[in-house]
């Protein structure tokens, strides 16, 4: 089975569900039993721990046509890139569908290419590099699809580009149509009211200093707008 990545469409964002919605869902199938007991071994076993980890699938706002959601440097904004700007940007949030034949990947959300001044093609996240690992990486997507079919848990969980070992940690809480980053402190003061994991990573760093990634199911800073990520140790 072919593991392939799929062209960018502004709908599979905008198909993704709300954040009040997709909470519940996560809780209806064990999601917490899922990722301790499931998908732990299985990135680990697969050496994909530094590269991928998981995501709950949601979404606080819908794209217009041809928009992207673009992280730079920690602030996320829907813009219309131009075409001389895309190979600046590559994805950071995938999807994934099984059909009978191939496994796709399909990206949802970007980052800003880590070079300062010339791009950086030694990115894992790199079309052509991210191209190499997928390949690789081709019994793990087969595992995990077939797991997810299993499980019943299709929708559920797409991919998230590892954030590196050591990191700080931030609160990302939607203001409009922006994620803006606060750091873990400034959040424990605007981003009151209880939060849920929404992302996952495997690594021994994660693991070792208790890292968790949170986001509030209340955003008390802005009513009416959800927030995103929190990202805290212990």
């Amino acid at each position: 089975m072919a593991v392939v990545l799929a062209n960018y469409d502004h709908g599979s964002f905008n198909s993704l569900p709300p954040f009040e919605v997709a909470g519940p869902s996560f809780d209806k199938v064990n999601g917490s039993d899922i990722i301790a007991n499931i998908m732990t071994p299985l990135f680990r076993k697969h050496k994909v721990e530094r590269t991928l980890g998981l995501q709950l699938m949601h979404n606080h706002f819908k794209l217009e046509p041809n928009e992207r959601l673009l992280d730079f440097n920690g602030t996320s904004i829907p813009i219309i890139p131009g075409l001389d700007q895309l190979s600046i940007f590559t994805a950071s949030v995938w999807g994934i569908e099984c059909t009978n034949n191939k496994i796709e990947l399909f990206p949802l959300e970007f980052a800003l290419n880590s070079g300062d001044s010339t791009l950086d093609t030694t990115s894992p996240w790199s079309k052509s590099n991210f191209d190499e690992f997928i390949t690789s990486k081709r019994q793990f997507f087969i595992e995990y699809t077939q797991l997810v079919k299993e499980l019943g848990i299709e929708g559920v969980f797409g991919f998230a580009r590892y954030p590196g070992d050591g990191y700080p940690g931030r609160v990302e809480i939607t203001v409009g149509r922006a994620h803006v980053n606060l750091t873990p402190t400034q959040g424990s003061i605007y981003a009151l009211g209880k939060s849920r994991e929404a992302a996952w990573f495997f690594t021994d760093d994660f693991i070792k200093h208790g890292c968790r990634c949170l986001c509030p199911e209340e955003n008390n800073v802005h009513k009416g707008h959800g927030s995103h990520h929190i990202t805290q140790s212990g």
